[in-house]
């Protein structure tokens, strides 16, 4: 909004330099105004650093240098102007100035950056895949597991490797690895002769990436976790999702094993011949699966005759579990074995984790939220019958053209489900509220905030508008740790 006006003013500006005889005071009204605006837009950045509304970057090598490279060339420019371009001190000459770098320096300083950097780039990358694919090569008894999906790649890594954590030594994938790079990385710091499974959790931002990570790992049996909306932005529709991500199956050897969610239509209706061994798992019209439980605190279900039960909570965590339990399968565990095991499965770190706090229960869901994620959080907490429900939310990006009425459709299932909803990003917050009250809420029980601070006194006018009653609290949105610690501890 401020370069909008800076642009207006600049036209104006100019228009007035065009048609000035002599001193011009409309000419030196709009410079101060120029000058006044930067000075604005300024502060606001520092008001969005205190208020921690600007992300810091990960102070990797790279973002390093990148930075270090942006400053100088901003400064370069600010130097020629100042010193070699402006002649002596003029207010309508420096604010003109300054206002046409504020628009341009962050054009100007990524296309320098990017000429210089990214041939750089593509060169330590290439050369970082070849010397892991030529270390993956020093393992031939390895065996790769790989994973990929629109959602549910992280759980279902995790299972894997608890699963098999015992009766094998597992490298896997850290919790937030799953690009090409970053899987090279994986191999080339961690990778050691006594491995015998290496569990790799695999993503992508445009076609080809996953294919790149199956030329440095080569796996042997590869999962599919699912298929939605989410990555719309990058990909442009759900089919070219899924060609990007039925990579990782297109490159399974001829004794590989595809392991499928079944449960996901979307996926299902797309599924591609394959050369290899198939298995599309479903918790629906499956005679494996019996008897299938979900409480508030658990799941257990009876699969092939044996009986499993573990601390996982949502329905939709059953087939999160069946794929693992068919990967440890097809590496030879008996079911015995793995009843064991599932036991003793946890949930990832910011994902479903039940907590207890004075009021009832606060369910952290924050690590990453996606469609079918937001509406299997829902279904849960919608078997706490006996408490209020509350939902934090910010909204989801990356969902491109379909992003208005995929919200609209998640916020009625919010109205239907939660008794009171804190959106908490503006640009999502009127279609959430419009769907919300289509689904049966009232205005009176949607908040549109814009900060932590908000949230957490709103949160807690409302334990103390209802002292008797018991609350759950989800979490379905990153960025608001702080609320969610200090509710924690009240």
């Amino acid at each position: 909004s401020f370069h909008l006006l800076l642009t207006l003013l600049l036209a104006l500006y100019l228009l007035a330099y065009l048609f000035q005889n002599g001193e011009n005071i409309l000419e030196s009204w709009l410079a101060q105004l120029l000058l006044v605006l930067l000075l604005a837009e300024a502060l606001e950045l520092a008001h969005q650093a205190v208020k921690r509304k600007v992300k810091r970057p990960q102070l990797t090598a790279k973002a390093i240098l990148v930075m270090a490279m942006t400053f100088f060339v901003q400064v370069s420019l600010l130097y020629l102007y100042l010193f070699e371009f402006l002649d002596g001190y003029n207010l309508t000459q420096l604010a003109l100035g300054l206002g046409i770098l504020s628009l341009l320096e962050h054009d100007l300083s990524a296309a320098v950056i990017l000429t210089l950097f990214e041939p750089v780039s593509r060169w330590v990358k290439r050369r970082m895949y070849l010397k892991a694919r030529d270390k993956r090569l020093q393992h031939p008894n390895l065996i790769v597991i790989g994973i990929t999906g629109s959602f549910g790649k992280t759980s279902v890594k995790e299972f894997v490797s608890h699963l098999l954590a015992e009766d094998f030594e597992v490298l896997k994938t850290d919790q937030h690895t799953n690009t090409e790079i970053g899987i090279a990385q994986t191999i080339l710091r961690y990778l050691e002769p006594k491995h015998q499974i290496f569990v790799c959790e695999m993503g992508a931002y445009r076609r080809g990436e996953i294919k790149i990570c199956c030329q440095i790992v080569r796996p042997k049996i590869g999962v599919f976790t699912g298929l939605n909306e989410q990555h719309l932005a990058l990909f442009g529709s759900v089919d070219q999702t899924f060609q990007a991500k039925w990579e990782l199956i297109g490159a399974l050897p001829p004794e590989g094993t595809a392991i499928i969610n079944g449960d996901c239509q979307q996926l299902k209706d797309r599924i591609k011949p394959f050369r290899g061994k198939s298995l599309v798992l479903s918790t629906q019209n499956n005679d494996d699966l019996k008897d299938i439980v979900i409480d508030q605190d658990g799941i257990a279900f009876t699969y092939k005759g044996q009986v499993f039960s573990c601390p996982l909570i949502g329905a939709f965590q059953v087939i999160n579990v069946l794929m693992a339990i068919s990967v440890a399968e097809t590496l030879g565990m008996s079911l015995p074995r793995l009843a064991e095991r599932v036991k003793t499965l946890r949930q990832p770190d910011k994902t479903m984790v039940l907590q207890p706090f004075k009021r009832g229960f606060i369910i952290d869901d924050s690590y990453n939220v996606n469609p079918d994620g937001l509406r299997g959080a829902l279904d849960h907490v919608s078997t706490f019958e006996d408490h209020k429900k509350i939902l934090v939310f910010p909204g989801i990006l990356e969902l491109g053209e379909e992003s208005e009425q995929l919200h609209e459709q998640l916020g009625e299932q919010i109205g239907r489900e939660v008794d009171y909803a804190f959106f908490t990003d503006s640009n999502f917050s009127e279609v959430l509220s419009r769907g919300a009250l289509r689904g049966g809420m009232t205005r009176q029980h949607v908040f549109s905030v814009s900060d932590q601070e908000e949230v957490l006194t709103g949160i807690h006018q409302l334990l103390e508008k209802h002292p008797e009653a018991q609350f759950v609290v989800l979490f379905e949105s990153r960025g608001v740790e702080a609320t969610h610690s200090k509710l924690l501890k009240s």
